[in-house]
């Protein structure tokens, strides 16, 4: 401006130190905070020359110290003491990388940490702010993966199954196991890095490219008896499985080997028994026709014959003529139900109704009907529970009961016959009971007194052929259940047999 007529310039200085003072406050201030919170999780710390300058919340809930405690502390009292060296270098060298370390907590807890460092301004200054991250259980969570990838390892070495592991995008081979080698006589290297079209003994697991596809579309195939030729030219049949599941981000492929050369070896010996069973079989039923029909009709004839000669001359000849006669009527009859048994022993199987619901009561009353006159002649007392319907053949059902009520008749000694019939609902099935108060067997007959034409006495103590428990045997079995009989000689007899639920 003109002072005097001459331009002056008047120049003002105003002090701005402490506004600048706290323009850098603040700019410190806010990097504080930008580097405090821009972690999402961990803890941090500011340190100087060693010390603790700064700190946020989560470094003090991660240590276990308040933040007081840890402003101006030494900050590797934070740093379990085997790594404390370890991060002692790193602070020397700048390292600016993260790092596993252990830390320490304040009440002495060891832990594995991840530590990160970083240069920044503060006050004028440079210093470094510290990540602390608690990888406990990431830790954790590796050595749970180490533990199961040995464990799998060890089964893929010791298993007595061939296995290998195909790359799920491109069909190569990457693993075989110890076993496959073993069992198809070809080393690691024929497998390793070829593709599985490649190898000619696989021919028939992937014979092309587009086998190859329905493997990685259908995530799981299995073939039943696949042969395989082995190195040596043998060919062995195997069971074939294949799954498709992840490692690390990465589909492959597991294909199991199984031998199966004895197990089919064995079904094979098994349908030829059993054809050879059919043939059996169909010659006992040919042998039962030929019974019932042409070996019947001559023994009738004869026992006809021989009645008719005991009728007309019984007491007109020699007391030796008539015990002949009497030995050959007898002999003609029981000949005749031998066969009539051995009949009905062959037909359990081939001409039993359909096991359909049954009224055990009622197959129970039909039986003691057939008993009616050896009941009343032996003055026999027979009792029973209340018994369920079932899925049964009644018919059969009501022999059974037959069967063994007549034994306990047969067999009760010199007391009155009591026969009780019972029953137990278990399960599986229906249980059966016929109990008696007769003779007894002794302990090393129970199971030969099932088997066909096996009798404990002779055929003057006791009349009978044989066979009445082998059918019942058969019968039972026919029905998916079993019988068997406890006993103590001279104290009766319980026979069991137990019948299953259908529904």
């Amino acid at each position: 401006y003109q002072v005097d007529q001459r331009k002056v310039i008047q120049c003002n200085i105003r002090d701005i130190t402490e506004r600048k003072r706290a323009e850098e406050a603040l700019r410190e201030s806010e990097e504080r905070f930008k580097v405090l919170h821009n972690a999402s999780f961990g803890g941090i710390a500011i340190h100087d020359k060693g010390k603790i300058i700064e700190c946020n919340q989560g470094l003090s809930e991660m240590m276990g110290y308040s933040r007081d405690e840890l402003l101006l502390m030494d900050g590797y009292l934070l740093i379990a003491p085997d790594s404390r060296e370890l991060v002692k270098n790193n602070v020397a060298a700048d390292f600016e990388k993260p790092y596993e370390a252990f830390g320490m907590r304040k009440n002495g807890e060891i832990f594995p940490m991840m530590l990160e460092a970083r240069s920044v301004p503060y006050k004028g200054k440079t210093v470094r702010t510290v990540e602390f991250r608690d990888i406990t259980e990431r830790k954790q969570a590796e050595e749970k993966l180490t533990a199961s990838e040995v464990r799998y390892r060890r089964l893929f070495e010791a298993t007595r199954d061939g296995i290998f592991i195909l790359d799920a995008e491109t069909g190569m081979i990457v693993d075989v196991n110890p076993f496959l080698v073993e069992l198809l006589g070809y080393s690691h290297e024929v497998f390793l890095g070829k593709e599985l079209w490649e190898i000619g003994f696989f021919k028939d697991i992937a014979a092309s490219k587009e086998n190859f596809l329905e493997l990685q579309q259908r995530e799981y195939i299995r073939y039943e008896a696949l042969p395989l030729e082995t190195a040596d030219g043998q060919c062995i049949h195997v069971e074939f499985t294949s799954n498709v599941y992840r490692v690390k981000h990465h589909k492959v492929i597991q294909c199991n080997i199984r031998d199966i050369t004895e197990r089919k070896q064995a079904r094979e010996q098994l349908l030829k028994a059993l054809e050879e069973l059919k043939l059996s079989n169909a010659e006992l039923e040919q042998f039962a026709y030929v019974a019932s029909h042409d070996l019947q009709e001559p023994l009738r004839a004869v026992a006809g014959m021989v009645q008719l000669l005991q009728k007309r001359y019984q007491g007109q000849l020699d007391e030796r003529a008539d015990e002949y006669i009497r030995l050959a009527v007898d002999g003609a009859s029981r000949m005749q139900t031998l066969i009539k048994d051995l009949l009905d022993y062959s037909r359990v199987e081939r001409r039993g109704n359909p096991i359909k619901a049954a009224d055990a009561n009622e197959a129970l009353k039909y039986a003691l009907r057939n008993l009616e006159t050896t009941i009343a002649e032996q003055g026999a007392v027979v009792t029973s529970d209340s018994l369920p319907t079932l899925d049964a053949d009644a018919t059969q059902l009501s022999q059974v009961f037959q069967n063994l009520i007549g034994n306990a008749i047969k067999f009760h000694g010199a007391q009155q016959p009591q026969v009780h019939v019972g029953v137990e609902k278990l399960a599986d099935a229906w249980r059966f009971s016929v109990r008696d108060n007769g003779i007894g067997i002794e302990p090393q007959y129970f199971e030969r007194i099932f088997l066909v034409f096996q009798r404990l006495h002779t055929h003057s103590a006791y009349s009978g052929t044989g066979i009445g428990l082998s059918i019942c045997k058969k019968i039972v079995e026919r029905h998916g259940g079993r019988i068997w009989i406890e006993s103590q000689f001279g104290q009766g007899s319980t026979f069991y047999f137990t019948i299953p639920h259908r529904s």
